[in-house]
């Protein structure tokens, strides 16, 4: 240590204690320059986060309007058909999305590693809005496609019955 230096050599003293201040300096700018580096690449993520956030909530209420303007079940197989086209395209402008959710749940974690309990609450609220409304969404899809299929199956049983009747009556 410089001070059991200076005691065994006093005049060595004034030389020790300026280069072990300038020692303790370059760790402390060290320090400095790494928490700032930290800072900065936090910073960063939740820069990074926000911008996911707020594309997919902006994709999120455009998607769910256009899923809300989708209209009834159509009442013949040609429209039932084209509602099936319809909702495919709509599957298809949807399903590249998934990826930016997984990206923003993503992100929340690594944030919430480094966050104190109030912040990741913070993250974690509109992070939830998200999700269930992806969820949703999706669920929505789904069962839109559902109907549609068992539409089209009735609406062709109905046509099969009446050519079935139309042939009996033809016939009689």
């Amino acid at each position: 240590s410089p001070d059991l230096q200076c005691a065994s050599s006093p005049q060595a003293c004034p030389a020790l204690r300026r280069s072990s201040s300038g020692s303790d300096r370059s760790h402390g700018t060290a320090l400095f320059a790494k928490r700032e580096e930290n800072l900065i690449h936090a910073m960063e993520k939740a820069m990074e986060f926000h911008e996911t956030l707020q594309d997919l909530l902006e994709f999120l209420e455009r998607a769910e309007d256009k899923f809300a303007g989708l209209g009834p079940l159509g009442s013949d197989i040609d429209a039932v058909k084209r509602q099936i086209a319809q909702l495919k395209a709509f599957k298809s402008e949807v399903d590249p999305h998934m990826v930016k959710v997984e990206a923003l749940n993503r992100q929340a974690q690594e944030l919430t590693e480094r966050t104190s309990a109030e912040q990741a609450a913070a993250l974690k609220e509109p992070l939830s809005a998200v999700n269930q409304r992806w969820d949703e969404l999706l669920r929505g899809v789904v069962e839109r496609q559902r109907q549609l299929e068992n539409a089209l199956l009735r609406l062709g049983q109905f046509q099969h019955a009446l050519a079935e009747l139309m042939t009996w009556i033809d016939a009689t």
